[in-house]
């Protein structure tokens, strides 16, 4: 199948997945067939005719077994363009990721992050919570609701953090005492606002 006739197919798909027609599941059906069948995919051939991303949209149609035959396709496409990748001595068997420029053209992305540090706690630091590093919020203070606080912010300071758990927890601490020591700023009349 040349370019043209996928990008024709590709136009027949958008439409028919906009149909409220009662057969445009077995239209669309017999469309994805045909491409399953007849289209020899390279990175190339799915960039410039775009027919990748509109199947894969199709994975999420009404009819369960277009869904299922959407995401037979593009597994398998993929799967061929990431051998061919493999094969003419590329380094990764996924596809490396692109990011516009301001002039509008793709550039690589950087393919993979280093592995985060551990906590203090050994938990990576974007999974820390009062939980996984071991706070014993309850007896904080006499209050459940101000100990329900401090684990909040305990929470949101140590995301991301590396700082040792106390000094997290004295930081939360200290947030939440001065929170309580602000003025009742409910007893002004909304209509100041």
């Amino acid at each position: 199948m040349d370019r043209r006739e996928i990008e024709q197919r590709g136009k027949d798909l958008q439409k028919l997945a906009g149909s409220t027609d009662a057969d445009a599941a077995t239209d669309l059906k017999t469309l994805l067939k045909d491409l399953q069948k007849n289209v020899k995919p390279t990175e190339e051939l799915l960039r410039a005719t775009g027919i990748g991303k509109i199947v894969n949209k199709l994975k999420i149609y009404s009819d369960r077994d277009v869904g299922q035959l959407a995401a037979d396709i593009v597994t398998k496409w993929r799967h061929t363009v990431n051998q061919q990748k493999l094969a003419n001595g590329g380094s990764s068997g996924t596809a490396t990721p692109t990011a516009s420029n301001r002039n509008g053209t793709l550039s690589p992305m950087p393919t993979s992050k280093p592995a985060p540090p551990k906590s203090p706690a050994g938990v990576p630091p974007d999974k820390r919570n009062w939980k996984a590093d071991k706070i014993t919020r309850d007896s904080l203070t006499s209050d459940a609701s101000r100990n329900n606080c401090i684990g909040l912010m305990y929470d949101g300071l140590c995301l991301g953090s590396e700082m040792p758990a106390s000094q997290i927890l004295d930081l939360a601490k200290q947030i939440e005492s001065a929170a309580l020591s602000l003025p009742n700023v409910n007893s002004s009349p909304a209509s100041n606002i």
